[in-house]
């Protein structure tokens, strides 16, 4: 399943977006970064032999979108070999309350919690705990042995292409009307496949499912599971479900905000500041975890050093892989397992990682060994293309993507 892209296309096509840190740091946080940034360094473009102000022209474009409000505030993180090269921040935390973005500042992820359920689901595979990718769901969760589910397997659960809604379609559950994952996905089984299987369509209720999933295999709730496997072994130690359970985070929380098309402005979002997203009782999966670029991009690292550079991550090197390869094309390119993709005629993958709705987004591009975090609190209006084609036009940036040899090419 390969798609044909051109590297100089993803400028125009890819909705995989990048994550920049906030200048300033207020309430002491520079001591807690240097407790939160292993296993990376602070460095300079020029330590990775960049053009020193390379990024100028793209920070003098945040800063404009954020004083015209077209986003409230960004974090953008840049990491090229394990060197943080850009981290700055611009805009609002809080406009109502006068308070400014902060570095390393907790955001709603929303939808980039699927590719820690698909990690969860490969390990599971990894331990013989399923058997196979291609079992149908319901060989495990009875939730799901349903005249119109039982044949959903749980390769189409990660690729979306089993034919479950989406959150905002009109056929999908009401996720907060249940008191658990159980319960909703029960509810999704006697649904069932609301369209066609096999053909891309994006889900977050096939999201819940292969959550739920990890719940029934392992006895634990959900983000226990992610802090056991996840995030206690990566040092991710700001990301959590819960702001009433991490309260020692609240204050780094940002304020939710939304794009009212009517107002055409911004106006406070859905999820208040000590609350969980939406207000869900339990982690559904689909969207719920509060991260921060810093703890995210080692996510992302731990994928990118087993699939592509040879290190040891969190998964196997061919598990790593196979999830970031494209399963299923789309309109911005291809999907993976929960990993938005994009991929070379012949099969090389450009780029991968996930966005969330609320205005966040990550992107590995394993060819030269960087990650790229563009965090907002913009839902509606998060100007990701743009930020994209500003990147991409770096011209220090574009030739070290055309000039370094694939690492890794397990294709050929």
């Amino acid at each position: 399943m390969k798609h044909k892209i051109a590297l100089h296309h993803i400028k125009f096509s890819t909705v995989l977006l990048l994550s920049f840190g906030l200048l300033g740091c207020l309430y002491g946080q520079e001591t807690a970064l240097k407790s939160e940034v292993s296993p990376f360094s602070y460095g300079t473009p020029n330590d990775v032999g960049w053009e020193q102000t390379m990024f100028q022209p793209m920070l003098d474009s945040l800063q404009l979108w954020c004083a015209d409000e077209e986003i409230m505030g960004v974090e953008v993180l840049i990491i090229k070999d394990d060197i943080i090269v850009l981290h700055e921040a611009k805009g609002w935390a809080d406009k109502e309350e006068n308070q400014r973005l902060k570095k390393n500042s907790i955001f709603r992820i929303k939808s980039m919690t699927k590719p820690l359920v698909s990690t969860s689901i490969l390990m599971l595979v990894e331990e013989g705990k399923i058997g196979s990718l291609d079992d149908p769901v319901s060989k495990y969760l009875p939730e799901m042995n349903t005249k119109k589910a039982k044949e959903i397997t749980i390769h189409q659960l990660l690729a979306h292409t089993g034919g479950l809604s989406e959150l905002f379609d009109s056929h999908s559950i009401r996720w907060d009307y249940y008191d658990n994952l159980q319960s909703a996905v029960k509810q999704i089984g006697s649904k069932g496949r609301q369209y066609q299987s096999g053909s891309y369509r994006y889900s977050d209720e096939g999201a819940g499912v292969a959550a739920f999933l990890v719940e029934k295999l392992t006895g634990k709730d959900l983000e226990t599971f992610f802090k056991e496997r996840i995030f206690n072994p990566l040092q991710m130690h700001t990301s959590f479900f819960n702001p009433q359970h991490n309260r020692e985070f609240i204050e780094r929380v940002n304020k939710s905000y939304r794009y009212d098309t009517k107002a055409n402005r911004f106006v406070e979002g859905y999820s208040s500041k000590h609350s969980t997203s939406y207000g869900m009782k339990y982690l559904v999966g689909a969207f719920g975890i509060l991260s921060t670029t810093l703890d995210y991009a080692k996510f992302i690292k731990s994928i990118m050093d087993a699939g592509y550079l040879n290190k040891k991550g969190i998964l196997s090197s061919s598990s790593a892989f196979v999830a970031t390869q494209t399963h299923t094309k789309n309109d911005w390119g291809g999907y993976g397992y929960f990993f938005q993709t994009n991929n070379t005629k012949n099969g090389k993958t450009i780029n991968f990682g996930h966005s969330g709705i609320s205005g966040t987004a990550s992107i590995a591009f394993p060819k030269i060994n960087t990650i790229v975090m563009y965090f907002t609190q913009s839902m509606g209006h998060a100007n990701y293309k743009n930020f994209m084609r500003t990147l991409l036009e770096i011209d220090d940036f574009n030739r070290n993507m055309e000039k370094t040899k694939w690492l890794v090419d397990k294709r050929e």
